[in-house]
């Protein structure tokens, strides 16, 4: 946080915004945490208020932390608070929806359920299940996180038209279109997506949507073992059928003595006739695991709320991926990880999503005290992971450990293509991009 008071930040933002769109001391202890509260948290109305508020903050200096609707901000993670955070949960007016083009856009603070209960009447949807609660479909964009359905049907980067957005200086632009086939030269939208917020501020969102499939089906087998259920994984995904989504579960790992519940959920969507051929071809394949066992609607609406928030209450929170021919042995690297290493780790219990279509693994603790021999096995598994040209990224941790996997980044970044679009987009450096 720069020397600017909270007082000072709120009479000058005090402005630009009514007061009721300003907040400070207690009122914005929720959108940092309670070690570190930011000074202002401001909610403009529009993308001209939120060009005003940064133009204001680049010519004082003042750092922004761009947020949704503060779902996914883990600000301790980062080494101070920032002067102010900048929401966009005022903002969530659907701009133009025209059923018939199969598109719409919407300003970025309208929450996915909202966005929902608008398409839902017209049989459409958007397939987009990223984990977590209320979040705006802004977050979701900028974050570039999809779930399990993101093998059949890709994630922001593939759904998402065209935004609007604010960069560092204040300086409103748009990117992509409204229709399908929009891009001529540089795709600023691809750029955006995934970006954290550290290049500009996003304000709309046009999305490309679906109509909604006839019949929807999730199929179950339970296993005794994780590698198990990965072989039968990867069998669902190397047969010509399409399920939605592939998911390996794991409700409770084998720590301390616990015993484990292994499940791989098929998720089928479609007309009639292509789910019932898609499924018999699914009992034939997975007959020698013991068979398939279809969810009731509501058993499947559960578990598929489980996926979504499993990382609830973690305090640690890893996403692993892979190629996903090799979702085996990225499951026995997090196994290595969590493992209790003679007693000496005092983790409690961890928690597994693969997506197994992508071989993406999600890991959440919920408590994880690290032992001495946990920066070896974390060596380890980025080593492996980077062996076989994985990745890992750290979604959420408490600061301590944070700073102890810093340097451990086994992706490859530009840093002068990096500098040079943060010198373009934000050329003051204000714009801090936290996890929304």
């Amino acid at each position: 946080m720069s020397v600017v008071s909270a007082a000072g930040l709120t009479s000058a933002l005090h402005e630009i915004l009514p007061r009721e769109r300003v907040l400070n001391g207690e009122a914005a202890q929720r959108w940092g945490g309670s070690k570190r509260t930011p000074g202002v948290v401001v909610f403009p109305a529009s993308t001209d208020e939120a060009a005003r508020v940064l133009t204001r903050a680049c010519e004082e200096g003042w750092t922004v932390e761009p947020a949704g609707s503060g779902t996914w901000l883990w600000s301790e993670s980062a080494a101070s608070p920032p002067d102010l955070v900048l929401s966009t949960s005022g903002m969530v007016r659907v701009v133009e929806y025209d059923p018939a083009d199969l598109t719409v856009t919407a300003e970025a603070g309208i929450t996915l359920s909202a966005l929902a209960s608008l398409i839902t009447p017209q049989h459409q949807w958007l397939p987009l299940d990223p984990p977590g609660r209320s979040h705006s479909l802004g977050a979701v964009a900028t974050t570039g996180v999809s779930g399990p359905l993101g093998a059949s049907w890709g994630g922001p980067r593939d759904l998402v038209l065209g935004l609007r957005a604010v960069t560092g200086d204040g300086r409103p632009f748009s990117a992509g279109g409204r229709v399908v086939k929009n891009v001529a030269g540089f795709d600023l939208v691809r750029l955006l997506i995934g970006s954290r917020g550290t290049l500009a501020f996003v304000t709309e969102v046009t999305m490309r949507l679906s109509s909604l499939p006839e019949v929807d089906h999730t199929m179950l087998v339970r296993g005794d073992s994780l590698d198990e259920l990965a072989d039968a994984a990867a069998r669902v995904c190397a047969l010509s059928v399409t399920p939605a989504a592939v998911e390996l579960l794991v409700r409770e790992m084998p720590v301390g003595g616990r015993r484990m519940e292994a499940v791989l959920a098929v998720r089928v969507l479609g007309g009639r006739e292509r789910v019932e051929a898609e499924t018999a071809e699914l009992r034939v394949s997975l007959a020698d695991f013991g068979g398939l066992t279809r969810l009731a609607p509501e058993e499947a609406d559960a578990l598929w709320r489980e996926v979504r928030h499993f990382e609830d209450g973690a305090e640690l929170v890893l996403r692993l991926s892979i190629n996903p021919a090799r979702i085996g042995e990225l499951i026995g690297f997090a196994q290595v990880l969590c493992s209790v290493g003679d007693g000496q780790c005092d983790s409690t219990r961890a928690r597994l999503a693969v997506h197994a279509g992508t071989g993406v693994m999600r890991l959440a603790a919920p408590k994880l005290r690290v032992d001495a021999g946990w920066d070896e096995r974390m060596d380890d598994l980025l080593g492996s992971l980077a062996e076989r040209d994985g990745t890992l990224t750290v979604t959420r941790a408490p600061a301590p450990l944070r700073a102890r996997l810093k340097g451990r980044d086994i992706s490859v970044v530009n840093g002068e293509l990096m500098s040079g679009l943060k010198a373009v987009f934000d050329p003051s450096g204000i714009l801090s991009g936290g996890h929304r």
